[in-house]
């Protein structure tokens, strides 16, 4: 129930007591009601673009997001290093050990073959991740590691086959002709 309000009125010298229109109730009922919308946009926004308020669970996450971030990092710094030890092999069998066996070096286009199919990665996308891109790049940078592996193995295979047979070649007898004379190797182990 509301209190009944008078004022004091000098002419009369009496109190009258105060009237109050809807109109003015209705206005002063919007008036409320917009500046408790006003402060309560501002506490949001205060709220909302202040990190130091965030919830504990906020928190964890958030710290939990650069771990990951941070980790993702060096991965991609060791599959880097990786990467360039690859080139290392590939330049060293193709420069040295394929020249010394006499061997044909391996084509970049077998070297850096395509894997896989358009679809190698659907099980990922289907999960929905929120940062999908980072983890399929980073499939599919060790999977060209793993092809370019194997790949080099075979080549190692290759290589160590070439070196047994010119080892068998090296043990048979020789001989050579001095001044027109048959000279018989003794046999080489």
């Amino acid at each position: 129930m509301a209190r009944i309000k008078y004022y004091y009125d000098t002419e009369s010298c009496k109190y009258e007591r105060v009237k109050v229109s809807t109109w003015d109730i209705i206005l002063n009922f919007f008036g409320f009601l917009l500046v408790t919308l006003i402060f309560s946009v501002i506490i949001v926004f205060i709220y909302v673009s202040s990190p130091k308020w965030e919830s504990p669970k906020e928190a964890k996450l958030r710290k939990e997001n650069e771990e990951l971030h941070f980790h993702y990092d060096i991965l991609k710094k060791e599959l880097s290093t990786v990467h360039d030890m690859m080139g290392v092999l590939q330049e060293r069998d193709d420069h040295v050990y394929r020249v010394i066996m006499e061997a044909e070096p391996i084509p970049t286009t077998i070297r850096s073959a395509g894997f896989g199919g358009a679809n190698r990665y659907q099980e990922l996308i289907d999960k929905g991740l929120e940062r999908e891109e980072l983890v399929i790049g980073l499939f599919e940078r060790i999977d060209k590691i793993k092809k370019q592996l194997y790949i080099q193995t075979k080549s190692y295979d290759e290589i160590l086959t070439l070196a047994m047979d010119k080892s068998k070649m090296l043990r048979k007898k020789a001989f050579w002709w001095v001044n027109g004379r048959k000279i018989q190797a003794k046999e080489n182990r």
